[in-house]
Order: structure tokens, then sequence, then C-alpha cells
């Protein structure tokens, strides 16, 4: 961890919290139990202990997470947010557990009312395990690229790992007459008929998510037209539960090529770079049976002729396939090309606050 982030982590905690840090490689160990962090002593001895860890063998992620779940267990408190926050740079490659098993151990802990979030530090890390026992331990999950994801996350973005704000949220989303579906993407969703149900296990403080629809219009719609209404029902910090909508959603002349919100603006970012990605794949596939086809019949007319030279003028199928090779090859480049100018455009409208280093660049 980088001191300057577990320097602000510490600084966030108040004298009523309990924190306790468990490490984790070829071993588990205590590293600091259980304790109020009341005095500037007891947070200097936190970043001594720290800034002493130095990277030793392997990674044990469940048992880590065994041990985390424990100290939580042993100081629960139902006034108290109860919540374990695993960080790793690596894969579980000591425990020999099952993703299955990972994701009971969450389960099971958050029917105690104790959650976890997750924070993935580095391509190495199993990121795909991490939000999948974020999701199932009913907390948050976060991947960190660099310095500055770091900073953000243990300064402003802590709420957002650890205060549920909502939990069991089930919303609706019910088109109008006329409005027929495409594609929807974002969180667990099932549809009936004109409506699209989402849920999602936990919200936290300060947080938001996502949930985009693709649809069809089979007759005009103008400015100021319903296109949709929105319902969500939850449960709040305190066992109440809440009702709320329809939110009705209102065809809204956009003004150019891009999204006015920033959010949706950003999440169609992420959309975009996606699709053009599996068109790519799906095109260079293409051109990988295309250049079988040619050594094919490049080889049968070696064969033909006596197995002369490589150097023998294209056959008319040869011909054929060899510009289509380069039709497709084409088409890719301009796909490139048209996704680039598309994703810069977004990244721009942004400031260039997103998408530093993951997109368009």
């Amino acid at each position: 961890m980088y001191e300057k982030n577990h320097n602000i982590f510490i600084e966030k905690v108040r004298p009523q919290d309990i924190v306790s840090v468990v490490i984790f490689d070829d071993r588990v160990e205590l590293l600091i139990k259980p304790v109020h962090v009341q005095e500037q002593a007891d947070r200097d001895e936190f970043r001594r202990l720290v800034n002493n860890l130095r990277p030793r063998g392997s990674t044990n992620i469940f048992s880590g997470m065994e041990l985390g779940y424990a100290q939580v267990e042993a100081n629960y408190n139902p006034d108290y947010t109860n919540r374990v926050i695993l960080l790793t740079d690596g894969m579980d490659n000591v425990s020999r557990k099952s993703r299955r098993e990972f994701l009971d151990l969450s389960i099971g802990l958050k029917e105690k009312d104790i959650c976890i979030s997750t924070i993935s530090l580095g391509a190495e890390a199993d990121i795909n395990l991490m939000v999948d026992i974020a999701i199932e331990g009913g907390g948050s999950s976060r991947f960190i690229t660099d310095r500055l994801v770091m900073e953000q996350t243990f300064g402003s973005e802590l709420d957002r790992l650890i205060v549920t704000a909502a939990r069991d949220l089930k919303m609706e989303l019910v088109l109008s007459d006329g409005i027929g579906l495409e594609q929807t993407w974002g969180y667990s969703n099932r549809i009936s008929r004109n409506t699209i149900h989402y849920s999602i296990g936990t919200l936290h403080n300060g947080d938001y998510e996502t949930i985009m629809a693709e649809v069809v219009l089979d007759k005009p719609f103008y400015p100021g037209d319903v296109l949709a209404n929105f319902f969500i029902s939850y449960e709040d910090i305190s066992g109440l539960s809440i009702q709320e909508g329809p939110f009705p959603i209102i065809v809204n002349q956009e003004n150019g090529v891009l999204f006015s919100d920033e959010r949706v603006r950003e999440a169609e970012g992420y959309i975009s770079l996606a699709r053009g990605l599996i068109d790519l794949g799906m095109r260079a596939d293409h051109i990988r049976l295309l250049q079988q086809e040619f050594s094919r019949l490049a080889y049968e007319q070696r064969n033909a002729e006596g197995n002369v030279p490589n150097d023998l003028p294209d056959t008319p199928r040869m011909q054929v396939t060899r510009r289509y090779i380069i039709e497709e090859a084409g088409n890719c480049l301009k796909l490139v090309e048209s996704l680039w100018d598309h994703l810069t455009m977004i990244k721009t409208s942004l400031n260039d606050s997103i998408y530093s280093k993951g997109l368009a660049t």
C-alpha cells in the first residue's frame, strides 16, 4: 500500500471506530489486533507497522478473509457498519479453495450482517473473483490502476466502500407502448413483456450505479413524450421498506452526437469500446478463416504444378480470396479509426478526467 494512502485511511478513522489489520501471503497473520484508534500515538503505531511491511511470497486470500471476518465477528456491533475490506494485488495460489467456497464464505457472513468490500491492485489481481466476492458479500468493488485512483479510494471514496445506504434494491423499467427492448446492461435483470426487472444487493453511501437500455422505436416519439417509467424499492439502513416512483423517462432532444449527461456519456463510452472490440474480434476471426482458405488454395496450386516455388501468380479463386482479406482488413482499420475518434470525443468532453489510461489513449 502506498504510504500516503494508508495515512489517508488512518486519518479518517474516528475514535469510536474499531480497526484491525490482517496480512496474508504464504502465512496469514494478525498484524494489528482490533483496537480503537483514539490517540495520535495509536495512529503513529498503525503507520509504523504498515510501513514495515515487505512482500514475502505467495497469496492466501481465503485464509486472509477468514481471519479478517473473525476479527469483525468478535467485535460485532449491530449499531456499527461491520465490514471487511479485502486488498490484494494477486491471485489466491495457496489455499486451493474453489470460487464457490469463496462466495459461500462471503454469503454466510453477510447473513450475519458482516459484509466485505474488495480492492484489486493492478492487472495481476483476480479481478473477476474480487467483484464476485463483493457482490455476494454485500459490498462494493474497486479496481485500482495507479496512485491517483488509490488516493481517491482511500480518501473521498472510502464511504463508498464501507457505509451501506440501501439494501435489496429492486428496480423496474416499464417501457411505453411502441418501445421495444434491444439490449440492456447493468446488474442482474430479467425481462417480462415490456418490463425489465433489475436487482442490486447493496448500495453504498455516495455511490451510484449505471443501468443502460437500448430500445427500438416502433412509432414516432417527440420531445416531451414518455419513453418509459422507472420504479424503485429498497430497504434503508434502519430496515424500513421504501418504494418510489414512477419516474418518467422523457424524450429529450440531444444537441450534437454525444449525450448531455456526463455519467451516461461515460457509460456509453465503455459500451462503445466493448462493442467495437467484439466487432473487431469477429472480423479478425473472419480474416483468419480467409487466410486459411488462401493457404489451402495456394497449397493445392503448388501440388498441381509439381511443388514449384511459391511465386506463382494467383489463381482466380485466390485473387478473390486475397481481395476479401484486404477489404476486411481495411474495414477493421476504419472501425478502429471511427472508434478512436468517438472515444476521444467522449474523453475530451469529460475534460480528460475519466479513462485516463484505459480508454482512447
